[in-house]
């Protein structure tokens, strides 16, 4: 059976580059340029090895600020051989992002010299820039 086809976006992490999973904590963030409702969450393991690690999406309310910071999902990739492989969870409730929030990619759990590219699949929901508290126009 096929799967129902939506037009996701990957929003694009700080990073160009496959982000190097060498240490643990915040490696890269991932701006929120539109209201969006997240589809997915992935990683792609560029690396070989078969140790485990565990990569974590958090939500940033307000880009660079700690304050209301939480979990959102943690993918852990087997100690098995995975290169090549795409990982990804599904969120299990509705997680809406708004501009002027952030979504920061952070490994808790090492496999050493591992490279990963993280993904975020979205689902744009349209809405006025006026209507958008973090929204301001430029002068």
């Amino acid at each position: 059976m096929s799967a129902v086809y939506h037009d996701y976006v990957n929003i694009a992490p700080t990073t160009p580059l496959g982000v190097s999973g060498a240490a643990t904590g915040d490696l890269v963030v991932i701006p929120v340029p539109y209201k969006c409702q997240v589809r997915r969450f992935a990683i792609l393991w560029l690396t070989t090895g078969a140790a485990q690690a565990i990569v974590e999406f958090d939500h940033q309310p307000t880009a660079g600020a700690a304050a209301g910071r939480v979990n959102l999902v943690a993918i852990t990739k087997p100690a098995a051989e995975t290169q090549g492989k795409y990982l990804y969870k599904d969120p299990a409730t509705s997680v809406v992002l708004n501009e002027g929030d952030a979504v920061v990619v952070e490994v808790t759990d090492l496999e050493t010299a591992s490279l990963f590219h993280p993904i975020l699949l979205v689902e744009r929901n349209p809405e006025q820039p006026a209507n958008q508290a973090d929204m301001q126009l430029s002068t």
